[in-house]
């Protein structure tokens, strides 16, 4: 593993010198044209390599206070080429009135009994959904579901089928909340 450590960024610097190689073997076969262009293109390789050194990736993690909450964003600066390729990744969301008894949201807390909302909290816990975005003053967050479809989601609302249909929360409802730090405990221990 130590090899391969003390190889990482030299990839241009190799690249460099095979095609310089491969240019003295044209210069030594009479190929002068071929010669020049390799030396131009390994001098090229070598400048991108030293350039690429003094430009690396950065990254910076920002947090956004807003009327419902808090997210911690991660900005991050790297280069395709010579180009800065910019990168905003959600992080971490907070919500300002979390815990607050054993509920979230306008729901009871009678909503969560039930072995349905019990099995849709376990779904929001363990199936693959995640937090596309957040927007910290109105609460809204962006979710995407197992399948891949995107849903808008509140503490109170979702636009899933399964919300749509019963009006009680779904695990996109759920997902949200322990994202914003609620637990189980929060449902269930009453």
């Amino acid at each position: 593993m130590k090899r391969v450590d003390e190889m990482k960024g030299k990839g241009l610097y190799i690249a460099a010198g095979v095609v310089l190689v491969l240019a003295l073997v044209c210069l030594f076969t009479g190929e002068i044209q071929a010669f020049g262009g390799g030396v131009v293109i390994a001098a090229a390789l070598a400048a991108y390599g030293q350039w690429k050194k003094g430009h690396p990736e950065t990254s910076e993690l920002r947090t956004i206070e807003g009327r419902e909450g808090s997210k911690t964003i991660r900005e991050t600066v790297s280069y395709s080429l010579v180009f800065p390729v910019r990168k905003t990744e959600l992080v971490s969301i907070r919500s300002r009135r979390c815990p607050v008894g054993h509920s979230f949201g306008e729901w009871n807390e009678k909503v969560h009994r039930g072995a349905a909302q019990s099995d849709r909290f376990e779904k929001a816990a363990h199936e693959c959904l995640g937090l596309i975005s957040y927007d910290v003053d109105t609460g809204t967050a962006e979710v995407s579901g197992s399948t891949g479809t995107k849903y808008t989601t509140t503490l109170d609302y979702c636009s899933c089928p399964d919300f749509e249909k019963r009006s009680k929360p779904c695990k996109h409802i759920y997902f949200l909340a322990l994202q914003m730090g609620y637990t189980s405990e929060d449902f269930y221990n009453n």
